[in-house]
């Protein structure tokens, strides 16, 4: 659902009349970045009151009551309703991976690989690393996706570009991808098995290469690459899908090479589905065949391998290889993680099958096409099909994809599939009842006209992705999602729609609302040097709990409401509400500042704000907010005592420590004295480095690098830091550990932080270099310092 304020227009920078007005309206708001709070870097905003308010005198509390908070509370929280349709998110959201269709996706697998740390548990065995994306590309280069948000595809991958096949052809290239079973656990059986086509001559073949894995430090690589099997082909209906079976075999489909009849007869490899048995060598040096293959011997004799050796394929016995027969173009293919069921998705002449296939049996081509029954008893009519509604008119191809297992429940156990020209998806629903049908879940209208569905691909979790021969930023890898809309909660007291209607600020002048508390923290989170004011809001009678240890989570109660605001150069840009609702978890509301400064407003994705001067403001959707505000880190993130324990300036120029003025207003359910709190040494300010460094860390690092268990762990109170010469998860260009003590240069964290690009952290919230902080980080690094 799009709400009206949305089409403000946020990419546009103000005139310089309204840029006027926000600057006079942000110095009503806001502090200089001078005086008290001479600490942040410049640009930061001090302190939160208001510097015509008079001279500051020093007081024992910043406030003499707690002020009642008539109007400032969490709001109810939206009803997130299902609209039945579906929406395509890019997994990769700023991959681009390369200039022309040859450099689009094709394949995408997630998969655990090896370690080098042996499993003590079974000899002969190594640990398995977590599941990690990898996607080829039809030039036929392979890469891990260790960061998602990156930009280019990483430097070190398995496999570089094949020259030697002509991807300019409508399924030239690189085209399947299959991990043995044991890949993650087995150094021995680190097997790779792909899929490419060849149009070096007229005798044009798809071949499947074997290539074991290897592990070196953190980088993997390919070696020993061998062809083990090719099949005759034409210039297309190739198949080329390649996967393990839940039975541990092999399969790989391959198309009739438009050639007919060829299909039916299972003396040819054209269009079958072949099932290889690669961890046995009693058929060839590099693979043998299950015994129940149908063709797998003639009487009591094995019938020999039919790896083509020319375009003469037809042999002359039936070969062991074939699992079923009779496709056209079986492309994509998939097995059911529950119960295994193999179903394929057959290109057609006339009618885009959906094949339920099943051992030996025959699926028709080309004597028989689609769901209709036909008058050979011997052969088995698709499944079902989906309609040629194409957006061009013309070269309809059906993707096969999966029966849905994951998250979703509106698609739990139903068959999803696609076309590749029509760039629609579709649904078969109640795929293994009688009586089955087929909805259309996206692209009705053919309004997205660069969707060319390639392929599909599931995680461990059973959601579903789709790759498109897409080679726009972000749009190669998609992951299937269920549109939803917000509605109003019961009683219509949801978020409030504009700043000034949430109550905790003045409609008229926007000031902050009595109920608002300002608070300041020793160690500010980078914001591409924003200024900012910070407040809190509790409902009436309610407190904070703060466990004992000094780096404890403070814990606010249900209603609450923290807000932040943001200004760049004079100019109000956003404000955030970060609310725990009713139910007791939080959630996080942007307001996006017109041009004018004269109103905010609630938007419901995230947005990009034009500035005068570098990177655009981005302002972060509500699955951002808590991306960071995880629940690990107690949702509130700053509020902790190390941040507060420090000096503030409250409304009427009362200067005073603010934990002892939240303790004595009642704020804390356990007060905490002011005097002898640990508190962070502020890191652009002086004191010793590594007190500093590691402040800065606790701040702008730890909410996704908390540990234990991370890597590194950056946490202010660990001892550990796990940094200094610690291998990288993901290598970066010109480091060598994590902190190299001494040598900055080759300080994977010291890089990272000057990285703009694919190797930014921190990767939200960020888009300019923090300039003092790397100056800080560098120097601490320097001082050969190691936590």
């Amino acid at each position: 659902m799009r709400l009206p304020w949305l089409r403000l227009p946020l990419r546009t920078a103000a005139t310089t009349a309204a840029a006027a007005l926000a600057a006079a309206l942000a110095a009503a708001l806001l502090l200089p970045a001078c005086g008290d709070d001479d600490d942040t870097p410049a640009g930061d905003a001090g302190s939160p009151t208001d510097p015509d308010a008079g001279p500051v005198v020093d007081v024992p509390f910043g406030l003499d009551t707690r002020p009642a908070n008539a109007s400032c509370r969490a709001p109810a929280r939206p009803v997130v309703v299902a609209t039945g349709d579906y929406d395509l998110r890019p997994l990769f959201p700023n991959l681009v991976t390369g200039s022309h269709g040859g450099h689009a996706p094709i394949v995408l697998r997630r998969v655990r690989l090896p370690t080098a740390t042996p499993d003590p548990a079974a000899p002969g065995k190594v640990l398995p690393g977590p599941y990690q994306w990898i996607v080829g590309l039809r030039s036929g280069r392979v890469s891990i996706i260790t960061d998602p948000s990156a930009a280019a595809l990483p430097t070190v991958n398995l496999r570089e570009p094949d020259t030697s096949s002509d991807i300019s052809q409508s399924e030239g290239g690189f085209l399947g991808l299959a991990f043995d079973p044991d890949v993650a656990t087995d150094p021995a059986r680190a097997f790779v098995y792909f899929t490419r086509t060849n149009y070096q001559s007229n005798e044009n073949y798809l071949w499947l290469y074997r290539a074991r894995l290897q592990l070196s430090g953190t980088t993997y690589s390919l070696v020993e690459t061998t062809p083990i099997f090719r099949a005759f082909t034409t210039s297309h209906h190739h198949g080329g899908e390649v996967l393990f079976g839940p039975d541990g075999f092999l399969y790989v489909s391959v198309g009739e090479g438009d050639l007919g009849a060829g299909a039916q007869d299972p003396r040819e490899l054209r269009g079958k589905i072949l099932r290889f048995d690669v961890h046995s060598t009693a058929l060839t040096p590099h693979y043998g065949v299950p015994a129940s293959n149908p063709y797998a011997r003639t009487g009591t004799t094995p019938n020999p391998a039919c790896s083509d050796t020319s375009a003469q394929a037809r042999h002359a016995a039936a070969c062991p290889e074939v699992y079923a027969v009779g496709f056209r173009n079986p492309f994509r293919f998939s097995f059911d993680r529950q119960g295994g069921a193999l179903w394929v998705g057959d290109v057609g002449s006339q009618n885009e099958e959906i094949d339920l296939v099943e051992l030996g049996k025959n699926y028709g081509w080309n004597t028989h096409e689609g769901p209709g029954a036909s008058t050979n008893p011997a052969i088995t009519p698709a499944l079902s099909e989906i309609p040629r509604m194409g957006c061009t008119g013309y070269g309809y191809a059906i993707i096969g994809g999966f029966v849905y297992r994951g998250p979703v429940a509106s698609l739990q156990g139903k068959y999803i599939t696609a076309d590749n020209d029509a760039g629609k998806l579709y649904v078969l629903e109640s795929p293994y009842a009688p009586t089955r049908t087929l909805r259309r879940i996206y692209n009705e209208t053919c309004s997205d006209t660069n969707f060319h569905p390639a392929s599909f691909a599931e995680d461990e979790d059973g959601k579903l992705y789709v790759v498109s021969l897409d080679i726009r930023a972000g749009r190669g890898v998609l992951a299937v999602e269920p549109r939803t809309m917000e509605m109003p909660p019961p009683g219509g007291n949801g978020p409030a729609p504009t700043l000034s209607a949430t109550g905790c600020f003045d409609a008229a002048s926007h000031t902050p609302a009595p109920g608002l508390i300002p608070y300041e923290v020793n160690a500010e989170l980078w914001s591409d040097g924003a200024a900012k004011r910070r407040w809190m809001a509790l409902p009436d009678g309610g407190k904070i709990t703060v466990g004992p240890a000094p780096g404890a989570d403070w814990d606010f109660p249900n209603g609450t409401v923290l807000i932040k605001e943001f200004a760049m150069a004079g100019r109000l840009i956003e404000t955030r509400l970060l609310v725990r609702h009713d139910d007791g978890d939080w959630a996080g509301y942007a307001y996006a500042w017109n041009s004018a400064g004269t109103e905010a407003y609630l938007l419901e994705d995230s947005a990009e704000v034009a500035l005068q001067d570098g990177p655009a403001w981005h302002i972060p959707g509500r699955s951002e907010c808590l991306g960071c505000h995880t629940s690990s880190k107690g949702r509130s993130l700053g509020l902790e005592t190390r941040q507060l324990a420090r000096s503030a300036v409250y409304p009427g120029g009362r200067r005073a420590n603010q934990l002892d003025t939240l303790s004595h207003i009642g704020l804390l359910e356990t007060p905490i004295a002011g005097a002898g709190a640990p508190a962070f040494v502020p890191p652009y300010g002086p004191g010793d480095t590594t007190a500093r460094a590691r402040a800065y860390l606790h701040a702008n690092c730890s909410h996704c690098h908390p540990g234990p268990g991370a890597k590194p762990e950056l946490a202010y109170d660990l001892t550990d830091l796990h940094v200094c010469n610690e291998s990288p998860s993901a290598p970066v260009p010109g480091g060598t550990a994590l902190v190299v003590p001494g040598d900055p240069a080759h300080s994977i964290l010291a890089l990272r932080m000057r990285d703009t690009g694919t190797y930014r952290m921190p990767k939200l919230g960020s888009r300019r270099l923090d300039l003092a902080g790397i100056s800080l980080i560098e120097s601490w690094i320097s001082s050969g310092a190691c936590p």
